[in-house]
């Protein structure tokens, strides 16, 4: 999704499996806040309210390429990850983290429980189903050809530090709090060279154009 802000003159191009929820939270974007207790309902409403009328951010309908000609001196940025870690995470979100609506989610994409889903198995057969949260993420992004055509690319990796950038290009000061995080070990633990490679040929873009190691 694309979200564009004109009272800030921004363009925030939303990619999968990138600190999005929180973005979403701290901007005040279409976010569903988890159950808590009236009172901190109250204020989340309360504080939701004055930040929308701040930011102002809406879903912007059209294409990347659209949004860049109807708005090129707006700040344009997006996350990213790397692929292989985001492939763990996609797993644990879907087969290990017991969220019910997840869990039906994948086991109607792969015909069986969630449980019983290996990651060698998820890496597989996800390389033959098309899904938003394992497409590769310069597909979401606007290109010329290898060149991204944005103003500022921040990193899941280096995010804390990148989101503080990106506020002061925004002109905000905003904190973030983790949303949808998943558990589970670092990254490499999961793979060998099989599905090391088969990653790699699936998100080969990501790993060429945002320039991603193993």
């Amino acid at each position: 999704m694309i979200w564009v802000s004109h009272s800030l003159k921004a363009v925030w191009f939303e990619t999968p499996k990138t600190a999005s929820t929180s973005i979403k939270r701290a901007l005040n974007i279409a976010y569903q806040a988890p159950r808590k207790h009236w009172i901190e309902n109250l204020i989340e409403k309360v504080l939701r309210k004055e930040r929308s009328s701040v930011f102002g951010f809406e879903m912007w309908i059209g294409d990347e390429y659209e949004v860049i000609d109807r708005c090129p001196d707006y700040f344009k940025f997006a996350i990213v990850r790397n692929p292989w870690d985001k492939m763990v995470s996609n797993w644990s979100m879907f087969c290990r983290s017991g969220i019910d609506f997840r869990e039906r989610q994948i086991e109607a994409l792969f015909g069986k429980r969630a449980d019983q889903i290996s990651f060698d198995e998820f890496v597989k057969k996800s390389a033959s189903i098309r899904n938003h949260h394992w497409q590769q993420l310069v597909e979401f992004l606007p290109r010329d050809g290898d060149g991204l055509l944005i103003d500022y690319l921040g990193r899941l990796e280096s995010f804390q530090n990148d989101w503080k950038e990106i506020c002061l290009h925004l002109g905000i000061e905003i904190s973030l709090e983790s949303e949808n995080t998943t558990n589970h070990q670092v990254y490499r633990k999961y793979y060998n060279e099989e599905l090391k490679t088969i990653v790699a040929d699936t998100h080969k873009d990501d790993v060429r154009i945002l320039k991603y190691e193993f």
